[in-house]
């Protein structure tokens, strides 16, 4: 049996960086501490939950309007295949590096997260580790709420 990615064990499976002297404290995030780099969550939802306040807070806040702009600043270049990330990504949601994506769409944003997890976290067996309906219900948790200030 192939062993589990750190995303899905640590329930965070966009890999959500645990920033030195960050205050952050996401809702459902785990109260042990077992991973000095990532943030951990209670369950899936939640860290997705995460991932998507912080997809909401690069286009809000920091602007950012197209799929290269989101994940060169999500997996820069200096720690990832951003290009080929990018690509990925595209490809999925059916549009272009500099197109201008509006992630409040969910028929962008969920085929954006679900791509970033498969990217950060592989499949399971060739299945998604997180399905369309698991990433609405934490777009659904988020809604409506503050993005947040700290990513």
């Amino acid at each position: 049996m192939a062993e589990i990615p750190r995303g899905i064990r640590n329930r965070n499976p966009l890999n959500i960086r645990e920033l030195p002297g960050d205050r952050t404290h996401w809702e459902g995030e785990r109260t042990t501490d077992d991973d000095p780099s990532m943030e951990e969550f209670d369950s899936l939802v939640m860290g997705v939950r995460a991932g998507v306040k912080t997809l909401w807070t690069y286009q809000r806040k920091h602007k950012l309007r197209t799929v290269r702009q989101i994940i060169n600043r999500f997996a820069p270049p200096s720690e990832n295949e951003t290009d080929t990330y990018i690509e990925n990504v595209c490809r999925r949601m059916g549009v272009l590096p500099d197109d201008p994506v509006d992630l409040s769409n969910d028929n962008l944003l969920v085929p954006m997260v679900q791509a970033m997890i498969r990217q950060e976290c592989g499949t399971d067996n060739g299945k998604d580790w997180c399905s369309a309906g698991l990433i609405l219900a934490a777009i659904e948790l988020a809604r409506g709420e503050q993005p947040c200030a700290a990513s």
